[in-house]
């Protein structure tokens, strides 16, 4: 990460002698085992599966109390109850 830092900086540096902007870094990960149910039958995507709706967004209870994580619900699920990104 070090590395990439510095090449970023180097590349502002480059744009502009006193260019040193704020940089975020974000962790994206696809892969996991967490599944999530509606809380109510009218809280589902009302098919048979009774998956959540797609664009929910779970940002309490299971996740870290200091850590900005969620877990978003990007698409509708047409198989089996949706696993979360």
């Amino acid at each position: 990460m070090s590395a990439e830092i510095s090449a970023i900086k180097r590349a502002c540096q480059g744009v502009e002698a006193n260019y040193n902007p704020k940089v975020t870094f974000l962790v994206v990960q696809k892969r996991h085992h967490t599944r999530f149910f509606p809380t109510s039958p009218s809280e589902g995507d009302g098919s048979r599966n009774n998956n959540v709706r797609p664009g929910t967004i779970v940002d309490t209870t299971i996740t870290h109390p200091t850590d900005l994580d969620f877990y978003l619900v990007s698409h509708q699920s047409i198989q089996v109850r949706n696993r979360f990104f």
